[in-house]
């Protein structure tokens, strides 16, 4: 099982709930291999181990990895475990693993462009709300707006969790003009490729403009934290548990579905582990 579930916290309609992520379960690593691959815009042939079939290893398990021009592409990260989860590689990875395991959880989840996988600039944050989402339910949508935070923080909460809320609730959901969220709806309504996606995005942005996103649609805001290993504990939820009923209360009504992640390993051992997948073909 890649996301084992470790902690549940139901405050109807909030959700607060935590993670195991196993990155050895070859199956989910695969995926989220894949999907890393694009973020870095490693997928030219030029970056690829191209001669697999030729060497004699089964082309689609190799069909991802790197050879030596794409592995000197991958980044260094620094020595300071504390500047780590800055590095833009690290939370790409979080956003990609934060993807798939909201994707496990809810499997009709559907995310029209994430940004993470179409990153205007290779090395740097990419801008704007993290993730967005919408789930389809005979005819009724719900909206998905998603913030991923990676932390090494031993605080409880870490500082990210408190930037977060007020990213979430004061910058977007309880907003005056909703110039955030409008702005974010705009940019995957343009860049989705599917025309259903288009309609859908399309949707929300005439109820938001109308001031009626609540009428018929639910809002959901998704905080994910991603901890290294042993470092998750419950009192990471706090600015959003001790304040739930304030996003019920905002300008853009929303029930909370906070979801944590807790890796095996450390920031860093999990990286290493990725750069060894993307050399080695017997890891994916």
């Amino acid at each position: 099982m890649s996301f084992k579930l470790v902690h549940l916290i139901n405050k109807t309609p909030h959700v607060f709930v935590a993670f195991q992520f196993n990155h050895l379960v070859k199956e989910q690593w695969s995926l989220i291999v894949d999907d890393f691959i694009s973020s870095q815009r490693l997928n030219a042939p030029v970056f690829l181990f191209q001669q697999a079939s030729e060497a004699g290893f089964d082309g689609e398990r190799t069909r991802n990895c790197l050879n030596k021009y794409g592995l000197e592409r991958l980044p260094v990260l620094p020595d300071d475990p504390a500047l780590v989860t800055r590095e833009p590689v690290i939370t790409d990875l979080s956003e990609i693993i934060a993807l798939h395991c909201l994707r496990a959880q809810c499997p009709g989840l559907r995310f029209p462009y994430p940004r993470v996988l179409h990153k205007e600039i290779i090395g740097s944050q990419h801008r704007g709300i993290d993730l967005l989402a919408y789930l389809e339910n005979e005819g009724n949508f719900s909206l998905y707006i998603i913030e991923v935070m990676a932390s090494v923080e031993k605080n409880h909460p870490p500082r990210t969790v408190k930037d977060h809320y007020n990213q979430l609730f004061s910058d977007t959901l309880n907003q005056d003009n909703f110039s955030r969220l409008l702005k974010e709806l705009q940019t995957i309504h343009g860049e989705a490729a599917d025309d259903h996606d288009k309609d859908v995005i399309n949707g929300f942005i005439a109820v938001l403009l109308a001031g009626k996103l609540n009428n018929n649609q639910v809002v959901v805001a998704v905080p994910v934290l991603v901890r290294p290993v042993d470092l998750f504990h419950p009192d990471d939820w706090k600015p959003f548990y001790d304040n739930r009923h304030e996003f019920e209360n905002a300008r853009i009504s929303s029930r909370l579905w906070f979801v944590a992640l807790e890796l095996l390993v450390t920031f860093p051992a999990i990286y290493e582990y990725l750069r060894r997948t993307l050399s080695d073909p017997y890891l994916m």
